[in-house]
This record gives structure tokens, C-alpha cells and sequence, in this order.
């Protein structure tokens, strides 16, 4: 579908209908690109402030032609269910029960 949407784009970008009745195209950013341009959107900001060479390519920032990245967030995982450890005494609880039911079969 992309392919068909660009041709159309570029056939339709520069026609008269569109400049007459004042039709302009925009690319639309998915949301993976959004949030990625807007993390890294206050050190472009800054940088252009400080006059220096600031661009996009897609959803990556350059400054001078170095890649600008995000600050790295850890987020920590919930532990998985065979880390969590139970307490000794349920743990010997179990091992009880599983003996008796060995047994009885």
C-alpha cells in the first residue's frame, strides 16, 4: 500500500487542482515514530539554539551529522513466576504432600 501511496503522492503533489484548491500532503508519523522524535525533541531543541546543524531523517535526530539518542530509561520486569521463592516452611509443605500422594498410589 505504501508503493501506491508515494506514487500517488508524488503525481499529486505539484498538480494545479491541488494548488488551486490549496491541498498540501504531510507524511503521518506512526506512533513508534512520534514518541521517538519527541524523546530526543529537547536536546534538538537546544542544540538549535546553540546554532548547530539540526535535522531529522525519518524518526532518528541528527546534530552535525551525529545521531542523537534518547536518555536510556530502565525500567525493571516483574520477577517471572519460577524466581519468586516461597518460604521454606510452605516449601517443605508441598514436598509433604507430594510424598503422601506417591505413597498412596
Amino acid at each position: 500500500m505504501r508503493h501506491y501511496r508515494d506514487i500517488f503522492w508524488k503525481l499529486t503533489k505539484d498538480s494545479k487542482a491541488c494548488k488551486e484548491l490549496g491541498i498540501f500532503f504531510k507524511q503521518d508519523f506512526c506512533k513508534f515514530d512520534r514518541e521517538a522524535r519527541a524523546a530526543v525533541w529537547p536536546k534538538m531543541e537546544q542544540a538549535r539554539a546553540a546554532g548547530q546543524n539540526v535535522y531529522y531523517r525519518g524518526h532518528i535526530g541528527y546534530v552535525n551529522g551525529v545521531r542523537v539518542l534518547p536518555e536510556l530509561v530502565v525500567m525493571r520486569a516483574p520477577p517471572a513466576a519460577d524466581q519468586t521463592k516461597l518460604p521454606q516452611a510452605e516449601m517443605e509443605k508441598k514436598k509433604k504432600k507430594k510424598k503422601e500422594r506417591n505413597i498412596e498410589t
